[in-house]
């Protein structure tokens, strides 16, 4: 009897003590290739790949490369002295310049400055303060996408571009190095797996010729 009472009460005293934490991983919003050293996340360098929390940053040094592929459908090439920052899943570019590729008809947010483009089933450059580049930049390679920054708001088709520092002007794409080792390339651009295509893009009045003339017109590389 005095036995099982004995039992009881070291029980008790176990079940009055704490109960381990469980850690949880906090949400992740894609996947990342590196494909030169110098991609960090956040403070940690990486050598490989990872996925990318949806609150975190991603930078590239000079030499850094590397294919960011969001949940939500978006190719991001980043390359150079790039940083990337994440909030609530949706990609802003503080510095540097990134390639994006899209498919699909619905749009995904990228958040360049205070303006915001949403991309579908496009492929474009964004860079901001990159070198040659002085404030922002966003030059359209295929397809429309459309942007707001403020109270303006339009959509930019194949060879236009949105330029300027505090307020962004649409114009038609100056000349442009195409730094991605083929990506812009008609044959590089491929949508994602699975991504359905997209109603066909609108073509501005002020829009250059399509390829090859406007690759001549960027100077793209091969």
């Amino acid at each position: 009897m005095h036995r099982g009472l004995w039992v009881v009460a070291a029980l008790s005293v176990a079940c009055r003590g704490k109960a381990p934490a469980l850690r949880s991983n906090p949400p992740t919003c894609g996947s990342l290739e590196v494909q030169h050293g110098g991609v960090t996340l956040g403070s940690e360098a990486i050598a490989r790949g990872a996925r990318v929390p949806c609150g975190g940053s991603l930078s590239t040094d000079a030499g850094g490369r590397a294919v960011l592929r969001t949940d939500d459908g978006l190719e991001l090439r980043v390359a150079g002295d790039t940083r990337l920052r994440f909030a609530d899943g949706v990609p802003s570019l503080e510095r540097g310049r990134v390639f994006a590729i899209g498919g699909g008809a619905e749009g995904r947010g990228f958040q360049i400055g205070d303006a915001r483009v949403e991309i579908g089933d496009a492929a474009l450059e964004l860079e901001r303060d990159a070198p040659g580049v002085t404030g922002a930049r966003v030059i359209v390679v295929r397809g429309e996408v459309a942007w707001r920054q403020g109270r303006q708001q339009g959509l930019l088709a194949q060879g236009e571009s949105l330029e300027g520092n505090s307020s962004l002007t649409p114009r038609p794409a100056s000349v442009w190095d195409d730094w991605t080792g083929g990506a812009a390339s008609p044959q590089g651009i491929a949508r994602p797996e699975g991504a359905a295509s997209a109603r066909p893009s609108r073509t501005s009045p002020t829009a250059k010729p399509p390829w090859p003339s406007r690759c001549a017109l960027m100077r793209c590389a091969r």
